[in-house]
């Protein structure tokens, strides 16, 4: 547990630095999931990794699949709400035009990602302009301005918990499980 709880801090304050040396370089840089996604796995299954290998040293090299449940878990838990808590009050109280950037930038993406279905499908150019109208809409941009509440951002650790955190806790698990000789 101990374990859990010292990693669960470094994997917290690692994406905490990493949200703010994005927010430093270009603040748009926040809301790429490319870009966030790609560095996040790296340092995540880097640091869950090194969890579990002191786990497995402090119990002599053995690490049964439920210990290694068990502390990757809480460490992935604990760094993603701080990571989670982080990024609320980055944008919600440090910096509350990051929240209209990153409207902006969910726009972006839904405006391209219309137009590429249009093209596909061959939309009527009238039904296009009405999905990009809508989506453009006083009612759907207060509706996206939601999603950077505190509920909001509590849901999203949950989900995240469970996609990609479930693949996490019981991948990484069971590749550096190591029971004891003859069990």
């Amino acid at each position: 547990m101990k374990t859990a709880l010292k990693y669960g801090a470094i994997l917290g304050i690692v994406a905490i630095l990493v949200q703010l040396a994005l927010y430093l370089v270009n603040p748009d840089l926040i809301f790429n999931m490319k870009i966030g996604m790609s560095i996040g796995i790296i340092y995540t299954i880097a640091i869950l990794v090194l969890s579990l290998k002191e786990e497995r040293k402090i119990n002599e090299g053995i690490l049964t699949f439920g210990d290694g449940l068990k502390t990757t878990f809480i460490t992935y838990a604990i760094g993603t709400f701080m990571a989670t808590i982080f990024g609320y009050v980055l944008m919600n109280h440090i910096d509350p035009s990051l929240i209209d950037r990153g409207i902006e930038y969910s726009l972006g993406v839904a405006e391209k990602t219309i137009n590429m279905t249009a093209d596909l499908v061959n939309m009527p150019e009238a039904e296009k302009d009405a999905a990009l109208e809508e989506i453009r809409s006083p009612a759907a941009i207060e509706d996206m301005r939601g999603n950077f509440s505190l509920n909001s951002s509590i849901l999203a650790f949950l989900l995240t918990l469970f996609i990609p955190g479930f693949l996490y806790w019981l991948i990484i698990p069971a590749v550096m499980k190591k029971n004891p000789s003859g069990a």
